[in-house]
């Protein structure tokens, strides 16, 4: 979730991945992944990275990782 002026990023929609059907599992897996890309100080780069390395066994993390390799214009930091 993005909000404020300007926009930051402020969070993982839990409730709404919930009623997809995500489990908690999932749900710990994406929190590490947002804390990976938006709490870590990594570049982006090293913060892909670190997300394709985990991708093999956190599936939902491979979701992440191709928006980011399909974003043309990156994402807010």
């Amino acid at each position: 979730m993005v909000a404020g002026h300007p926009p930051e990023p402020r969070g993982v929609n839990l409730e709404g991945l919930k009623r997809r059907g995500f489990d908690a599992d999932q749900l710990r897996n994406i929190k590490d992944a947002y804390r990976i890309l938006y709490r870590s100080n990594l570049r982006l780069v090293e913060a892909r990275e670190q997300l394709v390395a985990l991708a093999p066994t956190q599936p939902e993390l491979a979701v992440i990782v191709e928006f980011l390799d399909r974003s043309e214009r990156s994402i807010v930091r």
